[in-house]
């Protein structure tokens, strides 16, 4: 499964289903598998479906948000952590759209594909932007790959004292 670093996010309304400022429209998320995780009411039930952009329904999975005394959740509060995986046999070439719901809320993630997923990090000395790069901008645009999706992070550092699940809320 994967873990990225989280990064700050607006707290949503209580009572809402939420998910890490990661996840968004236009990601890719790991064929074979892909794990879809977030914030909902303790005890909610949390449905996540795949659909094809004719509504066509490609996966479907559900689970029930968990507090601190079941074993997830935050502070011992009243939301809980959800996780789901999505199986998605093989990889999907044409955008789909992700929705997360409760009775009461939902979020809808628009041209997701499902893919390999690679990623390049580093130290910050490593930073190098491609416009730096000799004819950078050129390469750009010459780039005929319309399936290739990148995920540009700004430094976000998680102070010590503090979990990273914490600093999604």
């Amino acid at each position: 499964a994967l873990l990225l670093a989280a990064a700050t996010a607006a707290a949503p309304h209580d009572g809402d289903v939420w998910l890490p400022s990661f996840f968004g429209s236009h990601m890719v998320v790991q064929r074979h598998g892909g794990n879809v995780w977030g914030w909902a009411p303790c005890s909610t039930v949390v449905t996540v479906k795949v659909t094809a952009v004719d509504g066509t329904l490609v996966a479907s999975a559900s689970a029930t948000a968990k507090c601190a005394t079941q074993g997830g959740g935050r502070d011992g509060g009243t939301t809980g952590l959800w996780m789901v995986t999505l199986a998605v046999a093989a990889r999907n070439s044409s955008s789909v759209n992700v929705t997360t719901s409760i009775s009461t809320s939902s979020v809808v993630l628009e041209d997701v594909a499902w893919g390999d997923l690679y990623i390049c990090s580093g130290r910050s000395n490593m930073e190098y932007p491609m416009s730096d790069a000799v004819n950078g901008d050129l390469e750009r645009e010459r780039a005929t790959i319309p399936s290739l999706r990148m995920l540009n992070r700004k430094d976000t550092p998680v102070a010590s004292n503090s979990s990273q699940s914490n600093t999604d809320r």
